[in-house]
């Protein structure tokens, strides 16, 4: 779906007034597929068909300018001044988590109160088109349609926390029609939140030596933990306005070697590779850029 210019690179626009009488802005991002910490078939962990994500601004008093932004993040949020806000411009900068796309405000390791985010904004985000979701009966109905973005659903009986089903689109989210909602989630959320409990730490970035061998890539690794369940590697320029090419190779050691058999039509890209865990847990990639044989 990304190949076709009516869906790929797109913000959705849509205004709404809070109980607090301010007007809000809230910008939507429809992800295709949420894939936790990119760990794929390794480990089963919130891989779900597609994936809805916004930020709200709200507006000062007067309804020129933001004074507050508020990001979504899982089933909560984030909040910050405006001030205090990264952008470009007047455009905000959003530093979505690896795989499973909540929206920070800054690049780094995040806690979420059940395990880490990883949003280390790497690779720049690609030039993002406005379309504005229209209130008036008969148009944009598409946005408050009650079903599914997608066909996954959970086992009944699965336990996992990190599972979850395809969500609603933005009209299935209070925030929509009220947005001052996700500010109360973002407060409550701060005063609940503490540190990762003692020995919580996500996985350590692998040290990794990568080398081009005709169109095949040879990495040599060492993830730094005994059992590690996998590599996750990334391979595509920053700049390159199509995705990465994702590859997930079971690995049993914590050191080694794995070649990945025609790897890209040019493996003199650079690669990013991550560590997945047995415990449905990821580790930050290290960046590499492929030496020729």
């Amino acid at each position: 779906m990304h190949s076709r210019p009516q869906y790929a690179n797109r913000v959705y626009g849509h205004c709404a007034t809070g109980s607090d009488n301010r007007l809000w802005l809230a910008y939507w991002f429809f992800y295709f597929y949420n894939d936790y910490n990119l760990i794929g078939p390794l480990i089963k962990a919130g891989l779900h068909e597609g994936d809805w994500e916004m930020i709200q601004l709200r507006l000062d008093p007067a309804g020129d300018v933001p004074d507050l932004a508020v990001y979504a993040q899982h089933k909560h949020a984030g909040q910050s001044p405006w001030s205090q806000v990264e952008r470009v411009g007047d455009q905000p900068v959003v530093y979505p988590a690896r795989g499973s796309h909540a929206s920070y405000f800054a690049s780094g390791v995040h806690w979420t109160g059940d395990w880490f985010d990883f949003a280390d904004g790497q690779r720049p985000g690609p030039a993002l088109e406005l379309q504005i979701i229209s209130d008036a009966a008969g148009e944009d109905e598409w946005a408050i349609w009650p079903g599914l973005w997608g066909g996954t659903q959970p086992p009944p009986d699965d336990v996992n926390p990190l599972d979850d089903s395809s969500p609603r689109g933005p009209g299935g989210h209070a925030q929509y029609r009220q947005p001052d909602t996700l500010l109360a989630s973002a407060q409550a959320h701060e005063a609940a939140i503490g540190p990762p409990p003692p020995g919580a730490a996500p996985a350590p970035a692998p040290t990794i030596s990568a080398t081009a061998v005709g169109q095949d890539l040879r990495i040599e690794y060492d993830t730094h933990i005994e059992h590690p369940a996998g590599l996750v590697v990334s391979i595509g320029a920053a700049h390159d306005p199509n995705p990465p090419v994702l590859h997930q190779v079971p690995v049993e050691h914590g050191k080694g070697t794995i070649t990945i058999l025609n790897a890209a039509d040019d493996v003199s890209q650079p690669i990013h590779v991550s560590v997945a865990t047995q415990a449905a847990a990821g580790s930050p990639a290290t960046r590499s850029l492929p030496r020729s044989c």
